[in-house]
Order: C-alpha cells, then structure tokens, then sequence
C-alpha cells in the first residue's frame, strides 16, 4: 500500500506540472517568428496557432493586417486565427469582414484575392463561435456571392445554430446550384433539428444525385434508419 501510494503521489505531481516540451516548442516558435522575414512569416502561422496559447495567438494578431498587408499573408493569418480557439479572433476577423464590406461600397466589387479572404474570414468564424461571429454569418447567408453564402452555411452547421434553421430551409429550396444545395443538407445534418425533415424528405426526389446523397446522410444524422442502407446502394 505505501508503493502504490507512492506511484499515485507521484503520478498526481507530473500531471499538475504543464507539458514542458509544449512551452517549450512554443518559444521556439515565437523566436523563429520574429526573427523571420515577412514573407516567411506566415509559414510559421498555422503552427503558432495550433499551440493555442496566448502569447503565440497575440503574435498572430498583431501580424495581422488586413488594411497593408499582403493579401497572400492575410489570407493564411485568417486561417491561422480561425485555428487558434481564441474569442479575440473572432472580434479582430469581424473588424476585418467590415473593412472589406467598405470596400465592397466603394469599389462595387472586391478584386479576386480580397474576395477570398472573405470566404476565409466566414470559415474561420465558423470555428471560433461566440455571437459576433453568429451574427456575421447568419447575415451572409443574404450575400450577392454564393461562395460566401456557402462558406457561411457550413460555419452556421459547424456551430450547430438551430435559430439559423428556418434560413437554411429557404436556402434550399431557392433552386440555387448544386454545390450551395449540397452545404444546406450538410449543415442541417450538423446542426441535428427536426424542422428540416420535410426539407431533406423532398430532396430525395431531386434530379440531382450528389444533393440527394447528401440529404441523405443528413436524413441518417436526424435518426432516419432507412437512410443507411440508401447510403449503402449509393456506393454500388
């Protein structure tokens, strides 16, 4: 009983000291961060993010520029904020989707790589949570482009917000492509409400057979037994 006592005393004492080598790896990586060019910079990016820890996520945001920096660099910071689970992306990718909504005002259209960072700034927020980032994509769901439409339904399922459901049954049944079809059913089966079993129900029917598997599997998601070996035959 005294060694085993031992052994648990011990093995309490390592599991409330924090992983050294995770510390450890993350001032490496804020040294090699600041030591690198610009342009190697964001290559360090994703790993920053992934440790999750403050100080690394503090060197993210302050990289970070969406007004100078280069649209490349943005584009992966963006990511890189959406990886990092911390509730102040959310807020400095929100400040950043109203910039380029100015831009929209003034120039009529976003150039190609700005517009991408738009679809960017919805999947990332679709990672973080917290209302800011809700109200930003329930809002694009009434986009001009379908891209962002898109990418803000998959963040809507991702977060499973049931209050987006009503939407994204309109969303279905607008007639809209292929591709914006197949995210509805998907987020729909994420997000695990009921409501939307009339909606998959009739996209059984459709013409198109990518959209119907997906409904499908939402239709499996929501509890619909027979929907597994629907699955099954699509695969032969």
């Amino acid at each position: 009983p005294c060694v085993v006592r031992k052994v648990l005393l011990a093995f309490l004492a390592l599991s409330a000291v924090p992983p050294i080598h995770a510390k450890t790896r993350t001032k490496e990586l804020l040294s090699a961060f600041a030591s690198a060019k610009d342009a190697e910079r964001p290559r360090l990016a994703y790993a920053l993010a992934r440790t999750q820890e403050r100080k690394a996520v503090d060197v993210l945001l302050i990289a970070f520029d969406i007004k100078r920096g280069d649209p490349r660099a943005s584009a992966v910071y963006v990511e890189a904020l959406g990886l990092s689970a911390d509730p102040r992306a959310a807020a400095r990718l929100a400040e950043a989707w109203d910039y380029l909504r100015s831009l929209i005002l003034q120039l009529g259209e976003l150039p190609p790589h700005l517009q991408v960072i738009r679809w960017k700034i919805l999947e990332s927020l679709g990672r973080l949570d917290g209302e800011q980032a809700i109200s930003i994509l329930s809002t694009a769901l009434n986009d001009k482009d379908s891209r962002v439409v898109e990418e803000a339904v998959r963040g809507l399922g991702r977060l499973k917000i049931k209050e987006a459901v009503p939407g994204l049954q309109q969303l279905a049944g607008t007639g809209e492509g292929a591709s914006l079809r197949q995210a509805v059913f998907e987020a729909l089966g994420e997000i695990g409400d009921r409501r939307a079993l009339s909606t998959l129900e009739q996209a059984q029917s459709g013409a198109d057979k990518f959209v119907e598997v997906q409904a499908a599997y939402a239709l499996a998601k929501l509890g619909s037994k027979d929907m597994v070996p629907r699955l099954e035959s699509f695969l032969n």
